[in-house]
């Protein structure tokens, strides 16, 4: 029988288990077509999250899966605890999806062989205060094992756990190295910026960062206190005028290269202001 004669499979496991791992509810539906395993949805439901699928098994030459995901992260923390990562990050949802393809079968799924590109949001969360051994990439990423490798200008701010309100990211994939130019974490101490790439087979990095530290409203605080409410309110309205300059110039840029556990890491130098005559 060829792949194009077999039956519709219309599956549903309430305790489905990869390699003795809880994976949550299984729902899958999937034929067969001229092309392999024509995938029409699989979906995997657990109280942290739900992942979503559609796509095709192709089972020709080596085979490859070629799918559409959604991944929807209810609590990120709780999550990560279920894969072997307790205490790496507090609360916190999230979404990845896009369209991505692997060797081999969907259960096969490989950073190595992973490609595509996936779109990353999440919100509401902490990076808690790890050893980086446990989750070295997200150590590097949330910035709390760098202050040991540099006398970091922000070191208050990240060594502890940074608490976030929104991360984003484009990432493209290819044979298992990720790339980005937009990632954006922010929060109430600081925004980051990053770029660069993310070996998840060799776990190695290749990173260019900037730190922006946020503004308090301390000093509108402060002049209402002393100036009263109409000294206040002017410098509120001059803080926020001036918030991306000054944001800007307190900024510090670093290079990030090399192995997750041990990067280097390189402050990078600021091009200084020109003075040009009658500005």
């Amino acid at each position: 029988m060829s792949l194009a004669d077999m039956p519709l499979l219309d599956l549903t496991v309430e305790d489905f288990r990869l390699e003795n791992q809880e994976m949550g509810r299984l729902e899958a539906i999937a034929r067969g077509s001229s092309k392999g395993v024509q995938i029409d949805n699989l979906q995997l439901s657990h109280d942290d999250s739900v992942l979503k699928m559609n796509g095709v098994w192709r089972k020709y030459g080596n085979g490859d899966t070629r799918a559409n995901l959604q991944l929807d992260v209810v609590d990120a923390g709780k999550m990560l605890s279920r894969f072997g990562f307790k205490d790496t990050v507090r609360r916190g949802a999230a979404t990845f999806k896009g369209d991505v393809s692997w060797e081999g079968s969907p259960a096969d799924f490989s950073f190595g062989t992973l490609a595509g590109t996936m779109d990353f949001h999440a919100k509401s969360g902490q990076f808690l205060k790890v050893d980086p051994g446990a989750a070295k990439l997200l150590g590097v990423l949330s910035l709390q094992s760098l202050p040991r490798r540099l006398s970091f200008d922000f070191r208050d701010l990240f060594s502890d756990g940074f608490a976030f309100d929104e991360i984003s990211a484009t990432m493209r994939i290819a044979q298992g190295v990720v790339y980005s130019d937009n990632f954006q974490m922010r929060g109430p101490a600081a925004k980051v910026s990053m770029s660069g790439m993310a070996n998840l087979d060799a776990e190695s990095v290749q990173l260019r960062v900037k730190v922006f530290p946020k503004l308090s409203e301390g000093v509108a605080v402060a002049g209402a206190l002393i100036g009263g409410p109409i000294a206040g309110v002017g410098a509120l309205a001059a803080q926020k005028i001036l918030r991306d300059p000054i944001e800007e110039a307190t900024s510090r840029e670093y290079m990030v290269i090399g192995p997750w556990r041990e990067p280097d890491v390189q402050k990078l130098t600021k091009p200084k202001a020109e003075f040009r005559q009658g500005e």
